[in-house]
């Protein structure tokens, strides 16, 4: 989708005009608001502070940048918690800081498809760390245990073939996305 056409598609994502004197929107549509939420239940499941997830969530949703202030005025939480949180989002490589021209504040845009590599590298991560502790406990596993040295062994091989596999779907999925956003822009041009 063009830049243009998000940007416009965007602005349906909140309730009110854009605020020139914070550099944002006032309020979240209530579907925007339902998703970041839920985002943010969800992912602290997984051991994401709540506000964290929920910060993920907005940056899923919206492509400009955001201060600290824009983010805690969205969310309705203190400047400290979302300075903490966005500091654990920007070094996990799901967001980034971005500067405005004459404007000295920070600001924040989740990178493109993070929700894609938020998946990819948890799973990844977790399974890799997983086949890690197979190869090293295998060499200490006697040869009269193979139940265990099949079980390690099992592990390691899934690692192996998931990688590879997730790789593949990566591949798939960016040709998949390419040609259906592509004739979807196409499409709309024509509207």
């Amino acid at each position: 989708m063009a830049n243009a056409a998000r940007r416009k598609s965007n602005a349906n994502n909140y309730d009110s005009e854009f605020n020139e004197e914070t550099h944002g929107p006032r309020q979240l549509s209530s579907g925007v608001s339902q998703f970041v939420e839920s985002m943010g239940m969800l992912l602290e499941r997984y051991g994401m502070p709540r506000i964290g997830g929920r910060i993920f969530g907005l940056f899923m949703l919206d492509e400009d940048p955001l201060s600290l202030d824009d983010v805690a005025r969205l969310l309705n939480v203190s400047r400290a918690s979302v300075s903490t949180n966005l500091r654990m989002t920007e070094m996990s490589g799901m967001a980034r800081r971005v500067s405005r021209p004459g404007d000295r504040r920070d600001y924040y845009v989740g990178t493109e498809d993070m929700w894609l590599q938020a998946i990819k590298s948890s799973k990844q991560d977790a399974i890799v760390l997983m086949a890690e502790a197979a190869r090293a406990a295998l060499p200490n596993v006697p040869p009269d245990d193979p139940v265990a040295r099949q079980h390690l062994q099992e592990i390691i091989d899934f690692q192996e073939f998931f990688v590879e596999r997730l790789d593949q779907m990566m591949a798939d999925w960016e040709a998949y996305r390419a040609e259906k956003y592509s004739l979807r822009d196409k499409n709309q041009d024509k509207i």
